[in-house]
């Protein structure tokens, strides 16, 4: 969720700039909820050992997060789709790769057992709010 800190003053412009479809889900995490997973796994190791698990917070398509910055920074926030030869010349191969990822593959962790484990993971309006977007 960090990430999106790159793009405040776009969002705070009223455009959230992606490559991604508007209805693609996409989900995301906070390195807070990094951080507490590997405490978890520091602290009971023989629970953990062996396993492999997939982080996040929140899943939400990119219209869905528009809705979100919009209500957290009490500004209409509409979604600008960029081709992807646009994201390429501009963002560069790695960025461009990974968002097509994204858009095709994207990942799989499983939210309801993720706050079943802890339920203090945090959606991103949380972290808006946490991060002071809110005027």
């Amino acid at each position: 969720m960090e990430n999106w800190e790159f793009y405040r003053e776009g969002i705070n412009g009223g455009s959230l700039v992606t490559p991604l479809s508007s209805d693609r889900p996409l989900q995301q995490v906070t390195v807070e909820d990094i951080g507490a997973f590997t405490l978890m796994v520091l602290s009971e190791p023989g629970r953990w050992t062996g396993r492999s698990v997939d982080l996040a917070g929140d899943e939400l398509s990119m219209a869905e997060t528009a809705l979100v910055f919009a209500r957290v920074t009490q500004r209409p926030v509409a979604v600008r789709q960029v081709s992807w030869d646009d994201l390429r010349e501009q963002q560069g191969e790695e960025v461009y790769v990974m968002n097509r990822w994204f858009e095709s593959t994207g990942y799989h962790a499983d939210l309801n057992w993720l706050r079943q484990v802890n339920p203090q993971m945090v959606t991103l309006e949380n972290y808006l709010r946490r991060h002071h977007w809110q005027p």
